[in-house]
């Protein structure tokens, strides 16, 4: 009893001890005051004692066991408790519930003496450029600290105690910005099209916070029937202050102006270029942010212009320098807190911007036009310095416009002309990444002649081929460490990587030049061209997955270039078991029959494109043979899960293989097409004499003639009745309605094939539904046997035009009706219960 009620205090504790996180995690919006809030806390606290008492009086009778337990969630809630913060700030200003003299509480600590060599003070510096809405210290009102004294048995203590947010302290500016929305469009769905009407969400209420390496930013959505804002409170050190690890608030930095802390900095190359053009008085009055190359990035520039804007004979134009200089600079005060990934900064020089990417691989790596950060957030008095490992280029072009001015690109440029992709490419707004082929790539033993004369006529997918080539990202080589994967426009992975030596590769295709950047993304150069698997014809994808057998039959039947040039088409292709199982004969009849075997090859293309997403259960595929199709079945065990597929009761092996203007579903039969109905099918099977004539006395045979259905036919052979006692194979031929209701029996009304019974766990029987009414039970035995009901099927999926016929070792007998179950229970044994 005593471990009961030690089970149940410890419930009770984890309890309390949710409903405070909770509390926390709603930001405490329920408390009027931070002195309310303290009190809550406080009686929490008392509550706890309380349990703290009475697992006491507990423990001195239940020893070891309950110490186990006590220590464990002792343990547990230590963690729960030191998490335990008061996140100001999650909304609650946007909502108005601070109090105004909140500001007053607490003065600024002198850190000088606790940091004498940091440059620290308490000096105020005056940002014109951030809106402050606030200065303050965030005091947090002190938890007591509880200590949790047990027995000395126990040995255990718990302490919980409060922990301020480094975006609660001191220094601390604030920037609220108030979104007025207007009425939200909601497309509704009518049976006749779509139609589009204003209406307002009736209630939403929420905030998301989201803490960077600079600042702390709190969204907050609101939406009622009369007010629909969302609220942006975003916190950060104020300007002159830096965060520091592990402390609370900011401290104060000694700042200097742009030029004398990039001096500092030792970029000094850039200091005296700035000087040369007149730039320097500039930048130590105005406020900037300046992505600033190193000094050796700088040289390294001088030394390897070919333009001579900046040449290494020191000779400098005035007006390229300054060009080159402006690009690096942008107006404001941006930390990389304050940057996203594909924003795109103007800088002052005007007309050229400055992209800004950020990777994370899984450092994070962040990119101005493709120049990797070294060194982030360097302050000034009038902007920040990030250092950069390179100059940055200054992007005048969209990506299709550096393809269509380099003559090197003539064969893409006419391609790209082609598949209407010109304009995607000069889209301002896209961010994208090219990996453009020269036209000596195209001409590249790698490339087919073929293929490249089909894409010079705009045929062979050029479109699926060049979308292959291109990233609906930007992405720079510096982001590229060793391994990298992205998705391009076909929703396909390719993937990029560097060696030893630094070279980059693209599917083992060589980078030759990168990170030519352009205003609307970036351009590499590589040696050879990016052909997709959906890019291939139907004999060329077979051929490189190794389908040999099949493509030999296509080769005899004369049939690669009409296949080749379908468009649209679907293909179920057998697998090389499903070829090699062909009885040699057969296969020996239809290479001397080429006339046949293209009837039987064109039988297995379907148009249009069908993906197995679009499959349906009884669904009726058009063949390229006129009048016949291929019947589609779903068969699923557990729901959305095991689901198999057949094609004529083919198992669908392999799915969406996506090809050049089609796609391959891979099949473990050839399908053979079905040329009539299940009666007349059975009629010339042979040994099936006491069937067919049991479905003609009761009428059976013409619902399994005209075509209707799909019906499933269990067949049993003659000899199977001979199995049967004389008595009830005399009732079945004298009594019509026996005779119905066996044959009745052996019809289900729907398409069972083979492949669509699976091996079950004994849980979870498989059953059919006979056209009597019984439910039959189907399964796959130990030994690989189909068996439904009690009988085996020997030879499966005889497909019709209406169904499918399996032949069976025996008639299927009715069900015996089950009789109730009786036991007679001891009298004796009642007496147990007085």
């Amino acid at each position: 009893m005593a471990l009961t009620r030690i089970c149940v205090l410890l419930l009770y504790f984890m309890v309390l001890c949710a409903t405070v996180w909770s509390t926390q995690q709603r930001q405490f919006r329920s408390f009027s005051s931070w002195d309310n809030f303290h009190r809550q806390i406080q009686r929490y606290g008392d509550e706890l004692e309380a349990m703290q008492r009475r697992a006491e009086e507990l423990a001195t009778s239940t020893g070891g066991q309950i110490k186990r337990l006590w220590n464990g969630a002792a343990n547990h809630f230590q963690n729960v408790f030191d998490k335990l913060q008061l996140p100001l700030g999650d909304g609650r200003e946007v909502e108005g519930e601070l109090d105004s003299g909140v500001d007053s509480m607490g003065n600024l600590p002198d850190l000088s003496s606790q940091y004498p060599d940091s440059g620290l003070s308490n000096r105020p510096v005056f940002d014109p450029t951030v809106v402050v809405v606030d200065t303050r210290h965030f005091p947090t009102p002190g938890l007591n600290t509880y200590h949790w004294k047990f027995p000395d048995n126990f040995n255990a203590m718990v302490r919980f105690r409060s922990r301020n947010s480094w975006w609660q302290g001191p220094n601390i500016c604030e920037e609220k910005e108030e979104i007025n929305e207007q009425e939200v469009n909601v497309t509704t769905y009518a049976p006749k099209g779509n139609t589009t009407e204003t209406v307002k969400v009736e209630y939403e209420h929420f905030t998301k916070c989201k803490e960077t390496e600079t600042s702390y930013i709190c969204i907050t959505r609101i939406r009622t029937k009369d007010v629909n804002k969302t609220y942006i409170v975003k916190r950060q050190c104020c300007h002159g202050f830096m965060r520091l690890p592990d402390a609370s608030g900011c401290l104060e930095l000694d700042l200097k102006d742009i030029v004398e802390t990039m001096t500092d900095l030792g970029t000094t190359r850039f200091v005296e270029l700035a000087a040369r053009i007149g730039l320097e008085p500039k930048l130590r009055e105005d406020n900037f942010t300046i992505f600033c190359p190193s000094n050796e990035a700088l040289i390294d520039y001088e030394e390897d212009t070919v333009s001579n804007e900046i040449p290494s004979g020191r000779v400098y134009r005035s007006t390229d320098l300054q060009n080159i200089l402006n690009g690096h600079i942008t107006e404001g005060y941006l930390k990389t807190g304050d940057l996203e990934d594909e924003l795109v900064l103007m800088s002052v020089r005007g007309n050229s911007g400055i992209r800004v990417n950020i990777y994370n691989t899984p450092e994070k790596i962040v990119t101005a036009n493709c120049a990797r950060i070294v060194k982030a957030n360097n302050y000034a008095r009038n902007g920040v310095i990030h250092v950069v490992d390179t100059v940055l280029p200054i992007p005048s072009q969209t990506v299709a416009d550096i393809i269509s001015s380099d003559p090197q690109f003539s064969t893409l440029k006419q391609l790209l002309s082609e598949a209407g992709l010109v304009q995607t490419l000069r889209d301002l707004r896209g961010h994208y990444t090219l990996f453009a082929p020269t036209d000596a790539a195209f001409l590249s033993d790698a490339v087919q002649p073929k293929l490249l004369e089909q894409l010079l006529k705009g045929d062979g997918c050029v479109s699926t081929i060049l979308k292959n080539h291109i990233l609906p990202n930007v992405l720079c080589s510096t982001a590229i460490p060793h391994h990298a994967g992205t998705i391009n426009l076909l929703d396909k992975y390719l993937t990029v990587t560097r060696n030893e030596d630094n070279k980059l590769f693209v599917n083992n295709i060589q980078i030759i030049a990168r990170d030519i950047v352009g205003i609307n993304g970036i351009v590499h150069i590589i040696d050879g061209v990016l052909v997709p698997s959906q890019a291939d014809s139907v004999t060329t994808s077979l051929e490189k997955n190794k389908m040999i057998e099949i493509v030999d039959l296509i080769d005899t039947a004369e049939l690669r270039s009409i296949l080749d040039s379908m468009k649209n088409a679907t293909f179920f292709v057998p697998s090389k078991k499903a070829i090699q199982a062909l009885p040699e004969g057969m296969k020996k009849g239809l290479k001397e029959n080429p006339q046949k075997l293209r009837e039987l090859l064109m039988y297995h293309v379907a148009q249009p494109i069908v993906h197995s997403c679009k499959f349906h259960n009884n669904q009726m595929l058009k063949t390229k043979i006129e009048d016949k199709e291929i019947r589609i079945n779903i068969y699923s065990q557990f729901t959305g899960f095991d689901n198999r597929v057949t094609a004529q009761c083919a198992r669908v092996v392999s799915y969406d293989n996506d090809i050049c203007e089609g796609t391959i579903h891979v099949v473990d039969k050839v399908l053979i097409p079905p040329k009539k109905t299940i009666m007349d099918q059975l009629e010339e099977m042979e040994g099936f004499d006491i069937l067919v004539h049991l479905l003609r006395e009761t009428g059976m045979d013409e619902r399994l003639r005209l075509g209707y259905g799909p019906f499933t036919l269990l067949a049993p052979k003659d000899e199977a009745f001979s199995k049967i006692s004389e008595s009830v194979l005399s009732d079945i031929y004298k009594e019509k309605e026996h005779a119905e209701n066996l044959v009745k029996l052996h019809v289900l009304p729907k398409m069972i094939c083979c492949a669509g019974i699976s091996r079950l766990p004994f849980f979870h029987a498989q059953e059919v539904r006979a056209m009597e009414g019984s439910l039959l039970p189907a399964r796959i035995s130990h030994n690989g046997k189909v068996r439904i009901g009690r009988a085996i099927v020997i030879e499966c999926d005889k497909v019709a035009e209406n169904g499918v016929i399996h032949v069976v070792d025996r008639v299927i007998q009715p069900p015996s009706p089950a009789r109730p179950f009786h036991f007679d229970f001891p009298s004796s044994m009642f007496g147990v219960f007085v």
